[in-house]
């Protein structure tokens, strides 16, 4: 599929965003939703409903570059959106199952004990900076390879980062970033302006919780009519 995004002056050039996907993952995925007993509407892009969810939250200037970096179980997508409008996006293979197998190796921990640890359940007597950083540093330098695509398609430097996913709550990641990157790093709050019943988390706290809603609070925010 495609959207023009810009027409420009010259009716012969124009902007496009272009998204292709091969047939049978998309069959795939509206085949299993039809099997839970709905009708899909709209398929979107993960990195396109993660932008959605943010930006309903967040203000950004039109001189801003931002990167929405998502770290996953599994994967870690990396939004990189300059003056509103998505320009690059890539998946890295590192999400939180390697922190965790980071640490079961490192401290000889079990699983269980090692997925308490990463996620921040309990205290841990051993420094988990080590960790933090060698497994960090693999999305850092997926960051840095962004901006270097950015910079050579335009001037601007990347001045924010936001951060979402079940990740943010690894231990040191957040500060790891700070530190490794010369632009603000701050967890991204999908439900910052969005109403909702407490009750429905059962107890948990809704900022432990919304880090890991933002793909879901992307797609729930899209119509059945957008294109």
């Amino acid at each position: 599929d495609f959207q023009i995004l810009d027409g420009g002056a010259d009716p012969k050039q124009m902007e496009v965003l272009l998204v292709a996907a091969k047939r049978e993952m998309l069959m795939a995925h509206a085949n299993m939703i039809r099997e839970a007993g709905l009708n899909p509407c709209v398929l979107d892009v993960e990195s396109f409903a993660i932008q959605n969810a943010i930006s309903v939250n967040y203000d950004f200037s039109p001189e801003e570059v931002v990167a929405l970096v998502v770290v996953g179980s599994e994967l870690t997508n990396i939004n990189i959106i300059p003056n509103g409008a998505p320009l690059y996006t890539q998946d890295l293979s590192v999400g939180g199952v390697n922190f965790v197998e980071a640490v079961q190796r490192r401290f000889n921990l079990s699983q269980a004990e090692a997925e308490a640890a990463v996620h921040g359940e309990e205290q841990v007597e051993f420094d988990l900076n080590a960790v933090v950083s060698e497994i960090g540093e693999e999305i850092a330098a997926g960051i840095d390879r962004s901006v270097m695509y950015i910079q050579n398609e335009d001037s601007h430097e990347l001045s924010r980062i936001l951060v979402t996913g079940g990740g943010v709550r690894i231990p040191g990641l957040i500060q790891f970033l700070g530190q490794r990157h010369q632009a603000v790093v701050e967890v991204a709050d999908p439900l910052r302006r969005v109403r909702f019943d407490p009750a429905i988390f059962g107890g948990a706290r809704p900022e432990d919780v919304a880090p890991s809603l933002t793909v879901g609070l992307g797609l729930a925010l899209r119509k059945g009519d957008d294109r």
